[in-house]
């Protein structure tokens, strides 16, 4: 929905790819395509890209980079974890703070919805349990074979 959003209040196309390797190969190869392309903002949303999305910064200066789950930083290039926002703006507003908690309802096609907790794998129900997994064809899909 913020794609979308984002692409309807600006007016610009924002090109998604999803399940990329976290490896520099793999990174490379899709930042080299959309910098090709006449893309000049990139978004990465995994700590594994850290090294990959730094190289491809120091590479293409003139793109501005991103990184979700990132700790590398460079001139073109912000790396950023939800929890130290909540330092930043306690710093900001000279009170202090930190983060209580924080839920992952979602990562990539994963919902919470089908998530099993360790002791629900321990002493739960086993039809329940089986009946949240992902079946070979669903996992293949993910893969996009």
């Amino acid at each position: 929905k913020a794609r979308m959003a984002v692409e309807a209040d600006l007016g610009v196309k924002v090109a998604v790819v999803e399940s990329i390797k976290e490896e520099a190969t793999a990174l490379k190869n899709a930042i080299d395509l959309f910098v090709g392309r006449g893309f000049n903002v990139i978004v990465a949303t995994g700590y594994g890209y850290s090294e990959g999305i730094l190289e491809a910064a120091k590479a293409n200066p003139e793109v501005a980079f991103m990184n979700a789950s990132g700790a590398t930083n460079h001139a073109n290039l912000e790396g950023f974890y939800v929890r130290t926002y909540c330092h930043d703006i306690g710093q900001n507003l000279g009170c202090g703070a930190h983060m209580k908690s924080l839920r992952r309802t979602r990562s990539g096609k994963f919902d919470i919805e089908r998530s099993v907790t360790f002791e629900e794998l321990k002493h739960g129900n086993r039809e329940e349990i089986i009946a949240k997994m992902m079946s070979l064809p669903e996992i293949s899909r993910l893969r996009g074979a």
